[in-house]
């Protein structure tokens, strides 16, 4: 398989009509990853660039926004194309840039602490800075894998960080951050199959929940129709609601049977989730208690992606599977509008053990 951070992560670009609204955290302040604008046709590098930045190293994260600042991770010192280097001297680094003309403001350097998953098989292809940052505005929270979860002032100051766990895996680390009013939430399935919330202002664990380790997928907030917010959290063979004030489940479903990776896409009233080798979506109604399956599930379709995640924009699922096929479900009925593989892409198919790059 190609190598997938040289190209795509090394070097930042941001087109024009993107440096607007706030995308504070990964996939978009509604964790939905859709945009109503109207965005370029156009992108090979040269039409509608505004700047691009040379980053210190690789990385996999996305870049976040907020205001007319610009945050994104990358690393350095283990695990890169250039060199291997030694686990100990591996450092992500937070940089806080300017989205108006890409000048860096200020570099956090966050060393790590705790072994990492070796440099070998899936590790190559998206490195040790995979997990997106996420801010509040106040302050920028990063999920470092085994380094734990950091708190980061608009300073660029590292305010605290908090052990999750240390377990490791030959895929890697790829939840992101999920932010309450008074809570950094993340999927620490691989560390320690648990989902837990940390304090935001001193990074102290609030509350724990055991869940299936093998999962990449980042949860997402959503209101069920009664209003009552939820944390969906999309596990191996279990999809849950859960309470983020207390992390007490609220309902749950069965779900996809094998690992997880794309992220849950919180809809009206509705969560959408996917995953698995098979590729398959899951539409279920939130609210409830207890085991929803048979009354919540509103459909289940094959089709989507293994690692990758849909995009809802408007009635309608779009995305394109990890082997290169472009598909629209209609998100009430999950009828299934169209699959076509892209013109121009090359099919990528994830190995038949793992989840592949990214999340």
């Amino acid at each position: 398989m190609p190598r997938l951070f040289p190209s795509l992560a090394v070097w930042l670009l941001l087109v024009a009509c993107c440096a607007g609204a706030d995308w504070p955290q990964f996939r978009g302040p509604d964790a939905k990853g859709g945009v109503d604008e109207v965005l370029p046709t156009e992108w090979n590098g040269e039409a509608n660039l505004l700047w691009k930045l040379k980053l210190p190293g690789p990385g996999a994260s996305s870049p976040i926004t907020f205001g007319d600042r610009v945050y994104v991770t990358c690393y350095t010192g283990f695990g890169t194309l250039d060199d291997e280097g030694k686990p100990e001297d591996l450092v992500r680094h937070l940089l806080c840039l300017d989205h108006r003309d890409g000048k860096v403001i200020w570099k956090c350097d966050l060393k790590s602490k705790s072994p990492e998953a070796r440099y070998s098989g899936m590790m190559t292809q998206h490195g040790y800075a995979s997990n997106t940052p996420a801010t509040d505005g106040k302050r920028i929270y990063v999920f470092l894998g085994t380094g734990g979860v950091a708190a980061v002032d608009l300073e660029g100051k590292e305010v605290w960080r908090t052990p999750v766990g240390d377990g490791t895996d030959g895929w890697g680390s790829g939840s992101s951050v999920v932010l309450t009013d008074d809570f950094v939430i993340v999927s620490a399935a691989v560390e320690s199959k648990a989902l837990v919330a940390l304090n935001k202002a001193d990074g102290k664990e609030a509350w724990r929940v055991a869940i299936p380790k093998r999962s990449w997928s980042t949860p997402a907030l959503v209101k069920s129709v009664e209003g009552r917010q939820e944390l969906v959290v999309n596990g191996e063979g279990k999809i849950s609601g859960i309470d983020p004030a207390t992390g007490k489940e609220l309902w749950h479903s069965t779900g996809i049977g094998d690992y997880t990776c794309p992220s849950v896409i919180p809809g009206q009233g509705v969560v959408y989730v996917g995953g698995g080798r098979s590729s398959e979506i899951i539409a279920v109604r939130t609210g409830g208690s207890g085991d929803v399956t048979e009354s919540n599930i509103l459909w289940r379709k094959r089709v989507g992606g293994n690692v990758t995640t849909a995009v809802l924009i408007g009635d309608y699922l779009f995305g394109v599977s990890d082997r290169g096929i472009a598909y629209c479900v209609e998100a009430k009925t999950g009828e299934i509008k169209y699959q076509a593989r892209l013109a121009t892409g090359e099919e990528v198919a994830a190995a038949p053990d793992g989840p592949g790059a990214g999340g």
